[in-house]
């Protein structure tokens, strides 16, 4: 009888999402500077990686006309709905325990004091 090599499944690409959503600056009159597109609840958007997710939610500021203020931490789950980073106003990418990371998920630096105290 012949063996036959085994070959491996390719390792299944993980499902991501990044809940977006915006809410009322309370150092604004009226909440907004511009009327944004978007309704304000978080909804859950399928990016294909980190990079992505980044791109998507920036896109989602500039999309709504939002101010710092007004931009709700976005967060980028896998498809067990446990958190692999966060992506603040500016596109940058956090891990869980806000080290930055860059678009590859690797952890690029220390976590921060800022993140420290919210731990």
């Amino acid at each position: 009888m012949a063996t036959r090599e085994h070959d491996p499944a390719p390792r299944p690409r993980a499902d991501l999402t990044i809940t977006l959503g915006h809410h009322r600056n309370p150092d604004v009159p009226g909440g907004y500077r511009d009327i944004p597109v978007d309704p304000g609840r978080p909804r859950k958007v399928p990016v294909p990686s980190l990079a992505d997710a980044s791109r998507v939610a920036l896109a989602y500021i500039d999309r709504n006309r939002l101010g710092g203020g007004n931009w709700r931490e976005a967060v980028v789950r896998d498809a067990r709905e446990r958190v692999v980073a966060r992506v603040s106003y500016n596109g940058r990418l956090w891990s869980p325990d806000g080290a930055p990371m860059d678009a590859a998920g690797n952890v690029t630096g220390p976590v921060p004091s800022w993140a420290e105290a919210r731990r």
